[in-house]
């Protein structure tokens, strides 16, 4: 094989590696326009596209292919009690008291109920809350969502296993999550 052909091979497979993804980290500059700067690069990204709610100071994993960079997910930074949606500022989780009577359908030794709970906000478009146990007094509970938060009640079943006991109070805890 002469050296013209081995460099026409080499300058080949540089340009199919030029095309391949590749994974980086950086850090979220603004949100309006999306910019962010990558690990080891001094030049700012503009209009990155994203698949997850990112603020500034977030570190995240990118994936950049020719001149396209799209945001997988945050890795770190920022301020983890609280997700920005849309440039809106949420709480990203917390506790919610039940506080109810209403009575159990036996199904021994399964105790279950749905209960209509007050949302901590109405979640906003692509996300819902989830839920699990907190605290159940000597009971024990499994809390999960029935169905999506609507007008900012949330429709959660409420599962007892081997105690009837309606009680009084229980807790969950509760977390934004994209839907």
């Amino acid at each position: 094989m002469s050296l013209d052909k081995i460099k026409e091979v080499i300058y080949d497979l540089k340009q199919q590696v030029r095309g391949l993804p590749v994974h980086r980290y950086g850090t979220i500059t603004a949100l309006e326009p999306l910019t962010l700067v990558l690990d080891g690069e001094r030049g700012t990204i503009y209009d990155a596209y994203k698949n997850c709610a990112v603020k500034v100071g977030d570190r995240v994993s990118c994936l950049r292919q020719g001149t396209q960079t799209i945001i997988l997910a945050v890795v770190g930074g920022g301020d983890p009690t609280v997700v920005m949606v849309g440039g809106v500022v949420y709480e990203a989780s917390g506790v919610i008291e039940v506080s109810s009577t209403a009575p159990f359908t036996a199904y021994a030794p399964i105790y279950s109920r749905v209960l209509s709970v007050p949302a901590p906000y109405q979640p906003p478009p692509g996300w819902d809350f989830q839920v699990t146990t907190y605290t159940s007094g000597n009971r024990i509970c499994l809390f999960n969502l029935d169905a999506p938060t609507v007008s900012g009640v949330m429709t959660v079943r409420h599962l007892q296993v081997a105690n009837s006991t309606v009680g009084t109070g229980a807790s969950f805890l509760w977390r934004l999550c994209h839907v």
